[in-house]
C-alpha cells in the first residue's frame, strides 16, 4: 500500500503525459489548450441554448406562477452545484479528463434529447398525483411545492451536473503551474461565458422564434456533439492525466485554511449576484416590456459583464494575496456601480421605442456591476487553491458554494426581498451586502489592512444612513407617454412577477403591469359606457343564456366583472400576481363598481394552465384575458395546446372567448390566432366591438347569436338591465361587432401557421410596442370578408330586414368605425337606407346640411322609413304644431309611428312646460325600442318631466329615478345633452360623485369634438358653439358653487380644469373660424 502510495505521488509530481515530453511540443500544447478552450466556450453556447428552451418547455407543465418559475431555476442551479461538488469528490480517480469531459458533453446531448419525453412523464405523473380537483387550486399548495421541486430536481440533475462539473474538470488538465491556476481559470470561466452570450443571443433573436424550442433544443444538442468529438479526438493526441491519490488530494486541500472563509464570501458573493440580475431584470422588463427579446437581451448583457470579468479578473489571481485584496475591492466596486447606476437609471430612459437605445440603458446599468461580479470567481479560486494539485478541487468548490449562493438569492430576491423592499430599498440593500463582503474579505483573508478596514466601516455606515435614491418614476412609466396629461399615483406595489400600479390618468384610472397598459377602471359615479372589457363576459353570456359557471383567466382591473348576469351561479377567477389583487382591493370605494361584492366570484391564485391541468371542474363558459402574448406570464395561454386544455374544461354546449389587441399583432399573427382558435374548435368568429379590441368566440356547438336574438328575443328578457348598462340591448349590437363568421375567418386563416408550444409565434413575434395592424390596418385587411358589409351567406345574411342598419350605423359612428358605416351604406345603394345612414355619418361630422339633404333623399326614395324621416325632421321638432310649422312638416310628422308620435307630442309638451302632459306620455315613451332613433330623445323626455318634478318638490326620489333611466341609455347613445341631463339629476338627487363624473364625460366628449375640429373632421355651428359653452360654464359655476368653507376635492378642481380648459378651446377655435 504504500508501494502504491508512493508511486502515485510521484506520478503526480511528473510532468504530464504528453505535455513536457519531447513529442509534444510547448507550441502544439497550446494549441490544444486553445481547442480545448474553444470547446468550453461551445459548451457555454450549448448550456445557454438549453436554459432558454428549457424555460420554456418546463413552463408550460409547471405553469408560469412565480413559484414554478422559481423552482425549475434553482433546480438547474442546484444540479450545477451537485455536478461541481461531485467532480471534486470523484477526481481523483479519473484518469482522463479529456475524454471524461467529452464524455460528459455527450451526456448533456443525450439527457437533452430525453427531456421532452420526460416533461410528459411529469405532466402525467402531475394529473395522477395532483390532478382531479374539484376546483382551479392556488400555486402555494404544500403538495404542489413539493411535486414541483422535487419532478424538476430529478428532471434536470443529469443535464445539469455534468454542466457543473466541467469547469473543474477542465481546470485539471488547464493548469499545470501554479501561476497558472488565476488566469487559466478565469479564462476558462470567460470564455465558457462568452459562449453562453452567444447561446443566449442566438437561442432568443434567432432559434426559438424561428425553430421552436424543439429546434433549439437540437441546435444545443449538436454543439455538445460537436464539442464530445473534438474533445474526445484530443484527449487521444495529449491527454492530461494524472494519477493523484486521495491522500495527496486531501492534503493539498487541507493545507488551505483560506476556504473557510472564501467559501461563504464567494456563496453570499453569489447571491447577492443573482438579486441583483433579477433586480436589474425587473427594472429593465419596463423598457424592453417582457418580451424575449428582452430576457435574451438583459440576460446576455448580464453575461458579457461577468465574460469579460472573469478573464480579466484572473490576471489579477496570481497569488493568494493579491486574489483576496483583489476580491475586495471587486466587493467594492460592485457596490458603488450597483448604487450609482440606480441613482442615474431615471436618467438614462430612452426616449424612444429604439432597440438599440433600450440595449444600451441595460448596458449602462449592468456592466459596471457584471464586470466585477465575474472577476470575483477566479479570484475566490485563486484563494482558494494552494497550488496546481489544488486546482479541480478548489474550482469545484468555489463553483458549487458560489452557486447554492446564487440559489438562495435567485429565490430570496424574487419570493420575498424585493416585493418587500421596494427596488430602491433593495438597490441599497445590495450595495451594503458587497461592501460588508468586501469588509469581511479584507478582515479574514488579507493582513494589515486596518486603514482599509476603518475606510470601509465608514462607507457602510455612510451608505446605511444617507444612501436613499428616489423610485425610477421615469423608468416606472416609460412604458407610455402620457403627452402631459395630469397623472396621480393610487396603487403602487413590486410583486413576485411584476410591479403593478394604478394611475389616476387624466380622470379614470390605468392598471399597469411592468408599465404595459392593463385595464382602464371608471370611477364610481361614473355613467355606463360600451367598455370593450364588459364584451368579455357579456358575448359570451349572451351566446350560452342558460350558462350556469363561468371561468375568468386573468383579473386585470376586473372591469370584465362588473356586468355579470345574475343567471351565473359560480365564477372561478385565475389570477397569477397577487398585487394584482391587491390593486382592485385599493379601487374598491373608487370604482364605478366593485366586483369583488360579488359573492359568486372566487379567486385563484395561480398561473391558469397549471390550475386547469390540477382540476376536473368544466364550465359552460372561460373568458381568456391574460395580459399581452409576449409576456412570460400569458405567452403560453395563446397556443393551441392551451385552446385544447381549456376545451376539455368545457361543457358540451360551452363557449371559449380569447382576447386580443390588434394594436400589437400583425397580419401573420391574427391570421396564427385565428387558424389555431379554427383548429380547436368547430366554430369559431371574430367580433369587434371597438376598433382595437378582437374577440375570437369559439365552440363545438352552433354560434348564432344574432338570429337566436331575432328569433327568441331572448336578449329583451334575458338579464335586461346587466346588458344595457355595457351598451347591449339588440341583435344589432351584436351584428355591429360581428366582423368574421365562421366561413370566413377560416378562409381567412387558410394556410396560416398554428401556434403551438414548440413554435410560439404570439409570443416571438408580438410586438410590444403598439405598431402593429391598428384600426385602420384592420379595416383594411378584414373589408373584403367583413361580414356586415357582405351579408349574402355569412351568419347575418338571412336576416335580411329584421335587422335595423339605421341603428346599427349610429353604433359604428359612435365607436369611431365612420368608415365602416360608409361602406356599410354602399351595399345598399340607390335606397333609402344609403341615404339614412349617409346623413347620420354626415351629422356624426357636424355637417348638418349635408345630413339633411342626405335624409330628404332617403325619405324621396322611401315614404315609410321611419328612422329617415324622423332624422330629417329632427331639427324642427319644437316647430311642429306651432306658426312656424308648414304642411310638409306636418305631413311628415304625421306619417311617423305612434311611438315616434309621443316624442313628438312629448318634445311640444317639454316647451311648453306642461309637465304633466308629458309624464302621461311616459308609458309610450317607455315602449320606444332601443333601436329607434328616436328612443334618446324619449329617454331624454322621460328624464325632463321627473327632474322638473325633483325640483319643485325637492322630491330626490325623482332625481334617482333620472339617473337610473339615463344609465340606460348612455351606452348606446353617448350624447352631450343627455350627460348634462344626467348632471342635473345627479345635483337634485345628491348624488356628488355622480354629478362630477357627468360633468367630466360631458366635458371630454365636447372636447374629443374640438380634436376633431382641429383635424378638420368635425364643425361646429355657431348655435352649437354657443349652448355647448354655456353649459359647460354652467356646470363649472356649480361645481364653484359647491366648494363650502372646506373648499373643492381634487376631483372635483380635476373635473373643474377639465370644463373650463375645453371651453377654452372652443373659444379659441370659435375665434380661428
Amino acid at each position: 500500500m504504500a508501494d502504491t502510495s508512493a508511486t502515485m505521488e510521484a506520478s503526480y509530481m511528473q510532468p504530464p503525459r504528453g505535455i513536457e515530453n519531447d513529442s509534444f511540443g510547448s507550441s502544439q500544447l497550446k494549441r490544444h489548450f486553445l481547442a480545448v478552450s474553444a470547446c468550453f466556450a461551445l459548451s457555454g453556447f450549448a448550456a445557454l441554448v438549453y436554459q432558454t428552451a428549457w424555460m420554456r418547455q418546463f413552463a408550460i407543465v409547471f405553469g408560469t406562477a412565480h413559484l414554478a418559475v422559481a423552482t425549475v431555476l434553482a433546480a438547474y442551479m442546484a444540479g450545477l452545484a451537485l455536478g461541481a461538488y461531485l467532480i471534486g469528490r470523484l477526481m481523483h480517480r479519473i484518469r482522463r479528463p479529456l475524454l471524461t469531459y467529452a464524455v460528459l458533453e455527450a451526456g448533456i446531448a443525450t439527457c437533452a434529447l430525453a427531456i421532452p419525453w420526460v416533461l410528459a412523464g411529469i405532466r402525467w405523473l402531475q394529473v395522477v398525483i395532483l390532478g382531479g380537483q374539484a376546483a382551479p387550486p392556488d400555486s402555494a399548495g404544500f403538495m404542489q411545492t413539493a411535486f414541483y421541486t422535487s419532478v424538476a430536481f430529478i428532471a434536470l440533475a443529469a443535464p445539469t451536473a455534468f454542466m457543473g462539473a466541467t469547469l473543474p474538470l477542465l481546470a485539471r488538465y488547464a493548469v499545470q503551474r501554479d501561476q497558472q491556476v488565476g488566469p487559466r481559470i478565469g479564462l476558462l470561466y470567460g470564455l465558457n461565458t462568452a459562449g453562453a452570450v452567444a447561446g443566449v443571443i442566438l437561442a432568443g433573436y434567432l432559434l426559438v422564434p424561428n425553430f421552436g424550442l424543439f429546434g433549439t433544443v437540437l441546435t444545443g444538442v449538436a454543439a455538445n456533439f460537436l464539442v464530445f468529438l473534438i474533445a474526445s479526438g484530443l484527449s487521444r493526441g495529449a491527454e492530461a492525466a494524472q494519477s493523484v491519490s486521495n491522500r495527496t488530494v486531501k492534503s493539498a486541500s487541507d493545507a488551505n485554511r483560506a476556504w473557510r472563509w472564501m467559501l461563504p464570501l464567494i456563496a453570499v458573493s453569489g447571491a447577492n449576484a443573482f438579486y441583483l440580475e433579477v433586480l436589474w431584470s425587473r427594472l429593465l422588463n419596463h423598457v424592453f416590456g417582457g418580451t424575449l427579446i428582452a430576457f435574451t437581451t438583459m440576460l446576455a448583457t448580464f453575461l458579457v459583464g461577468i465574460a469579460i470579468g472573469g478573464s480579466v479578473g484572473g490576471r489579477f489571481a496570481k497569488t493568494k494575496q493579491r486574489a483576496g485584496y483583489t476580491f475586495a475591492l471587486a466587493q467594492v466596486a460592485i457596490a458603488i456601480g450597483s448604487l450609482t447606476t440606480y441613482l442615474l437609471i431615471d436618467t438614462i430612459v430612452p426616449t424612444s421605442a429604439d432597440l438599440a437605445q433600450s440595449i444600451l440603458m441595460a448596458a449602462i446599468i449592468m456592466l459596471p456591476s457584471t464586470i466585477f461580479i465575474g472577476a470575483t470567481f477566479p479570484l475566490a479560486v485563486r484563494n482558494v487553491v494552494i497550488d496546481e494539485r489544488d486546482a479541480t478541487v478548489g474550482t469545484a468548490r468555489v463553483y458549487a458554494w458560489n452557486t447554492v449562493g446564487a440559489i438562495f438569492g435567485a429565490l430570496l430576491a424574487g419570493f420575498y426581498l424585493i416585493p418587500a423592499l421596494g427596488f430602491s430599498l433593495s438597490a441599497k440593500a445590495s450595495g451594503l451586502v458587497s461592501l460588508l463582503l468586501a469588509f469581511a474579505s479584507l478582515l479574514f483573508l488579507c493582513d494589515k489592512m486596518r486603514t482599509q478596514l476603518v475606510s470601509l466601516g465608514i462607507a457602510i455606515i455612510a451608505v446605511a444612513l444617507f444612501y436613499d435614491a428616489p423610485r425610477p418614476e421615469n423608468l416606472l412609466r416609460a412604458a407610455v407617454n402620457y403627452g402631459g396629461k395630469e397623472v396621480n399615483e393610487i396603487f403602487y406595489a413590486v410583486g413576485r412577477s411584476a410591479t403593478v400600479m394604478v394611475l389616476d390618468v387624466d380622470g379614470r384610472f390605468e392598471m399597469r403591469s411592468d408599465g404595459l397598459p392593463e385595464s382602464t377602471i371608471y370611477r364610481i359615479g361614473s355613467p355606463p359606457s360600451k367598455h370593450s372589457q364588459y364584451w368579455l363576459t357579456a358575448l359570451p353570456a349572451i351566446a350560452r343564456p342558460e350558462a350556469d359557471d363561468l371561468l375568468m383567466i386573468g383579473l386585470g382591473g376586473g372591469v370584465a366583472l362588473e356586468a355579470l348576469p345574475d343567471t351565473l351561479a359560480t365564477i372561478d377567477v385565475i389570477e397569477i400576481e397577487p398585487e394584482v389583487v391587491a390593486a382592485n382591493d385599493a379601487l374598491a370605494e373608487l370604482r364605478r363598481r366593485n366586483p369583488f361584492e360579488d359573492e359568486r366570484i372566487r379567486l385563484v391564485i395561480n398561473d391558469a394552465r397549471s390550475a386547469l391541468s390540477l382540476t376536473s371542474k368544466t364550465y359552460d363558459i372561460i373568458v381568456s384575458q391574460p395580459s399581452h402574448p409576449w409576456t412570460a406570464g400569458a405567452s403560453h395561454l395563446y397556443t393551441r395546446e392551451f385552446l385544447q386544455l381549456a376545451k376539455s374544461h368545457m361543457n358540451d354546449n360551452g363557449v371559449f372567448l380569447q382576447w386580443i389587441n390588434a394594436q400589437y399583432v400583425n397580419e401573420e399573427l391574427l391570421k396564427t390566432l385565428a387558424a389555431t382558435m379554427a383548429d380547436v374548435f368547430s366554430n369559431v368568429r371574430l367580433y369587434q366591438p371597438l376598433p382595437n379590441v378582437l374577440l375570437f368566440l369559439g365552440a363545438n356547438g352552433t354560434l348564432d347569436i344574432e338570429t337566436e336574438i331575432v328569433q327568441s328575443k331572448s336578449l329583451a328578457e334575458f338579464a335586461h338591465n346587466d346588458y344595457r348598462q355595457v351598451g347591449i340591448a339588440s341583435a344589432e349590437d351584436i351584428a355591429s361587432a360581428l366582423m368574421l363568421d365562421n366561413d370566413r375567418l377560416r378562409l381567412f386563416a387558410a394556410g396560416a401557421i398554428i401556434n403551438t408550444d414548440n413554435r410560439n409565434m404570439l409570443a416571438t413575434h408580438s410586438l410590444p410596442r403598439g405598431d402593429g395592424m391598428g384600426a385602420v390596418g384592420l379595416r383594411d385587411l378584414l373589408r373584403s370578408r367583413d361580414a356586415l358589409l357582405h351579408r349574402d351567406g355569412t351568419a347575418i345574411g338571412h336576416l335580411g330586414d329584421q335587422l335595423d342598419y339605421g341603428y346599427i350605423a349610429t353604433q359604428l359612428v359612435q365607436t369611431r368605425f365612420e368608415q365602416r358605416a360608409f361602406e356599410l351604406a354602399r351595399t345598399f345603394n340607390g335606397s333609402s337606407v344609403q341615404y339614412l345612414i349617409d346623413g347620420i355619418g354626415y351629422a356624426s361630422f357636424g355637417q348638418s346640411a349635408q345630413a339633411q339633404q342626405a335624409f330628404a333623399e332617403a325619405v324621396r326614395l322611401d315614404a315609410t322609413d321611419a328612422a329617415a324621416t324622423f332624422s330629417l325632421i329632427k331639427p324642427y321638432l319644437g316647430q311642429i304644431g306651432t306658426a312656424q310649422s308648414y304642411t310638409r312638416l306636418e305631413a311628415a310628422a304625421a306619417a311617423l309611428p305612434a311611438s315616434a308620435l309621443a316624442v313628438v307630442r312629448g318634445w311640444q309638451a317639454g316647451q311648453r312646460g306642461d309637465w304633466e302632459m308629458l309624464r302621461s306620455l311616459d308609458a309610450e315613451l317607455a315602449d320606444i325600442r332601443a333601436t329607434d332613433l328616436w328612443y334618446p330623445i324619449g329617454a331624454k323626455l322621460r328624464v325632463d318631466w321627473r327632474l322638473a318634478f325633483a325640483q319643485s318638490s325637492t322630491d330626490s326620489g325623482y332625481g334617482q329615478q333620472g339617473l337610473e333611466l339615463l344609465d340606460g341609455v348612455l351606452a348606446f347613445y353617448w350624447n352631450f345633452d343627455l350627460y348634462v341631463l344626467r348632471a342635473a339629476c345627479a345635483f337634485v338627487a345628491d348624488k356628488p360623485q355622480a354629478f362630477l363624473e357627468s360633468a367630466w364625460w360631458a366635458s371630454e366628449l365636447v372636447a374629443s369634438k374640438v380634436d376633431k375640429a382641429v383635424e378638420g373632421k368635425y364643425a361646429f355651428s355657431q348655435a352649437e358653439y354657443a349652448t355647448t359653452a354655456s353649459r359647460l360654464l354652467g356646470l363649472s359655476r356649480e361645481i364653484e358653487r359647491s366648494g363650502g368653507a372646506g373648499g373643492l376635492s381634487s376631483r372635483a378642481l380635476q373635473v373643474l380644469g377639465m370644463l373650463n380648459d375645453t371651453v377654452h378651446r372652443m373659444q379659441q377655435l370659435a375665434a380661428t373660424n
